[in-house]
């Protein structure tokens, strides 16, 4: 019965817009420029307190009376979802509610970070991608999600756990939708960057126009993207109507850069030339559109009009017979998380013309832009928990600021002062970096008898050039899918600082057909995939703005931005959890050990060390100096991911550790296999200590390769992580306190060359 109701509640809520609005409790939050339901607060607090708001969502102010009917409007919503399942896993599944700009909407979102709107609050969570460890050659997924392949992660581990934290059907799922910052450029960058900045030009110009003959109607609507319904509502609503404006963005494929998308440049005000800025009949088919286009064609002595694409919105109001015309805003890469739109100036002259209402006569335009209700911050995603007390404080407050630094290989030095800050007072002075970089921190003298290792280095990619046009090319540091960074807003720089920036889309994302693939994701030999479905290292085109305060360079890096969340009760999200876990450990670890260092039964090294990620460099360097001085340690421990098929992207025969139910011996992986001896003796010293821990196979390397091929025994040490090389791998923190638990229960047991010891 229960699925029924489900079932029903979905049907329901598809069936019309005006029902969501009734089905959820008043006060309840609604994303901005969700399709349906309430309309954002904050456009609702910067109008009159006249304005009128119906079931649908429309928003709209009336100036005047009597006629000519003046209708001016545009709409406020972009695609979105909601929930329509809930796994016994925990995890959501969706269905989308409007029609994107691109077929490859759904893919943008595979491994993205989303919010999840509860009637509780709203709560952070990621759309689950393949891990890249798992798959190689003509196994590698190909990148052409529908929404049938979205998961949504929000920590949980059962369907209970999930409607425990406040989830339910019909939950709006939107991703945080942050603007860029591109330093003085005015503008509006991210999904959705169109429709706010046609709302933004709306809200300016209701704000700055003197009343004119007749009744003039501004108006927000609804369901722009559902094929007008808010419109045809509103139709109903305010008839008769004379003539009608839409405001809108388009998708303008000349503009395929940010560079070549901007023609001018007056008083610090982008502008783009006339003919980037058309007006366009409400429908080319309508003739009174058309004519009235038409009359328009040469005005000012420009040529104004361009036969854009049709609009649903005005295609409501032409099926009427009303005259409508459609003022465009040129935009680059609608419907990804790089869309970039330029409000113009031409816009603003167009309508203080005689075809509409005077404005006050400016020279500059002031764009204001229209808040949103989340903040604009790269950090807008990030969350602290709400959970009193938090069970999972300690290790909480060494973990973030780990997770927050940068470090893509050969550029660490920032992780590592962030590991520094984070030791006792005395491991801090004692910590010292050596000839490659690594970070050592040695309790007791002498050469190591037990060496644990962990690495500082991230993956991203390294700026090689910058091309006339500012476009850069890049190479890659690590191992990852290129294809989660398309269409993605990006850092770029080195350590501390950074730009914002963009990746564009593949070439042809809004326009080319799209092949049917079957579970295009999931972890099964697949044949090779073809061109128009390949988005690679060869495709990247990475842009910042014209004015930001730095341009590209050879040498920075590029990332994503560390957005940081807690998910659930007990998990987090972040980049570079790998190996931002392990060096946690073994600073925890180092909390605890340092004050009994002399205690201990033989010296211990923890080692921190760099570009793991392309190729275990500065480990082999340290193992290199170690057999040559005669310090080899009898036993190491890598400290470092065990890559998990806990997912439902992922084939369970190996790999199968799950989160949260401890750390994880890595008996076997690509590179290498621990003695299984070794791994017995570990795993009783566990039980022995009540420390959970699991072993298994995974893939990848580790850092204790380069110590085992020169003669210690290599036993790595890991915890369970989902999505791995992802903007959004996901651990649980009970493993990694797990884990710190079983590295000083090793350091306190004296090292043999044994295997059947610990």
């Amino acid at each position: 019965m229960r699925n029924g109701v489900r079932s029903l509640a979905l049907m329901a809520l598809l069936s019309g817009a005006c029902l969501f609005t009734g089905a959820r409790q008043e006060g309840s939050p609604v994303p901005p420029m969700f399709p349906s339901g309430r309309p954002d607060p904050a456009l609702l607090e910067r109008l009159p307190k006249g304005a009128r708001v119906d079931a649908y969502g429309n928003v709209w102010v009336t100036r005047g009376q009597g006629r000519p009917h003046v209708l001016v409007l545009t709409h406020r919503d972009v695609p979105g979802y909601v929930v329509s399942s809930i796994t016994p896993q925990g995890y959501l599944r969706l269905q989308r509610l409007g029609t994107p700009a691109t077929a490859l909407y759904d893919q943008f979102q595979v491994g993205r970070r989303v919010l999840v709107y509860t009637r509780g609050g709203v709560l952070p969570a990621v759309i689950a991608c393949p891990s890249t460890h798992f798959r190689r050659g003509a196994d590698v997924p190909v990148p052409e999600a529908t929404v049938d392949d979205l998961w949504v992660d929000v920590g949980a581990e059962s369907d209970r756990e999930a409607e425990a934290m406040g989830i339910a059907l019909l939950d709006p799922v939107v991703p945080p939708r942050t603007p860029l910052d591109f330093g003085s450029m005015v503008g509006m960058v991210g999904e959705g960057g169109g429709v706010r900045a046609a709302s933004s030009f709306l809200l300016r110009f209701f704000r700055e126009t003197h009343a004119g003959p007749g009744t003039t109607t501004f108006a927000w609507v609804s369901g722009g993207t559902e094929g007008g319904r808010g419109s045809r509502r509103l139709l109903e609503t305010l008839a008769p109507i004379d003539s009608a404006y839409v405001v809108e963005a388009y998708p303008d494929l000349s503009a395929d850069s940010l560079a070549r998308g901007l023609a001018d440049m007056q008083h610090g005000i982008p502008i783009i030339h006339s003919e980037e800025c058309p007006v366009s009949p409400g429908d080319s088919a309508h003739a009174p559109s058309r004519a009235w286009a038409d009359r328009l064609a040469n005005w000012g002595g420009r040529s104004w009009v361009r036969r854009v694409r049709n609009s649903p919105d005005a295609r409501v109001f032409t099926s009427a017979g009303i005259p409508t015309l459609i003022l465009a805003m040129p935009e680059a890469y609608p419907g990804s998380g790089a869309e970039r739109v330029w409000p113009t100036k031409d816009a603003n002259h167009l309508l203080s013309g005689k075809t509409f209402p005077r404005v006050p006569s400016r020279t500059d335009v002031e764009w204001g832009l229209w808040p949103e209700t989340a903040p604009a911050s790269p950090q807008a995603w990030s969350t602290e928990s709400d959970a009193e007390p938090d069970p999972h404080q300690v290790a909480w407050r060494v973990l973030r600021p780990l997770l927050a630094a940068y470090g893509v290989s050969e550029h660490e030095s920032a992780v590592a002062e962030a590991i520094r800050e984070q030791l006792p007072p005395g491991a801090r002075r004692a910590a010292r970096l050596d000839e490659r970089g690594n970070l050592v921190l040695a309790l007791g003298p002498g050469a190591p008898a037990r060496l644990f290792v962990a690495h500082q280095d991230e993956i991203g990619y390294r700026v090689i050039s910058v091309g006339a046009d500012q476009r850069a090319q890049v190479a890659k540091k690590g191992g990852f899918y290129d294809w989660l960074y398309e269409g993605e807003r990006v850092r770029v720089g080195n350590g501390t600082t950074g730009v914002d920036g963009v990746i564009a889309p593949r070439p042809g994302y809004l326009t080319d057909a799209r092949p049917v693939i079957a579970r295009p994701l999931l972890d099964e030999a697949r044949p090779p995939m073809g061109k128009e479905s390949r988005f690679d290292v060869a495709d990247l085109r990475v842009e910042v703005g014209p004015w930001a305060s730095q341009h590209l360079r050879p040498g920075d890096d590029v990332t994503v931005f560390h957005e940081i969340a807690r998910l659930g009760a007990h998990r987090v999200s972040a980049r570079a959890i790998d190996d931002r876990y392990g060096c946690a450990a073994l600073v925890m670890a180092a909390k605890e050990l340092w004050p009994r260092r002399k205690q201990l039964p033989n010296t211990i090294w923890l080692v921190w060390s760099v570009e793991e990620e392309i190729g275990l460099k500065g480990a082999e360097w340290l193992a290199d100096s170690l057999a040559h001085h005669g310090m080899l340690p009898k036993r190491v421990h890598a400290v470092d991911t065990f890559v998990s098929s806990d997912s439902p992207l992922e084939d369970s025969r190996y790999g199968d550790a799950k989160l949260g139910q401890g750390a994880v011996v890595r008996a076997v992986d690509t590179s290498h296999e621990a003695p299984i001896e070794a791994v017995r003796a570990t795993l009783a010293l566990a039980r022995a200590e009540d420390i959970p821990l699991q072993y298994g196979v995974t893939s990848g390397g580790n850092d204790g390769v380069p110590f085992a091929e020169r003669g210690s025994i290599n036993v790595p040490l890991a915890w369970p992580l989902r999505y791995s090389h992802s903007a959004v791998e996901v651990a649980d923190l009970r493993d990694l306190e797990s884990l710190t638990r079983l590295v000083i229960a090793l350091s306190k047991v004296p090292a043999t060359d044994d295997p059947n010891r610990p």
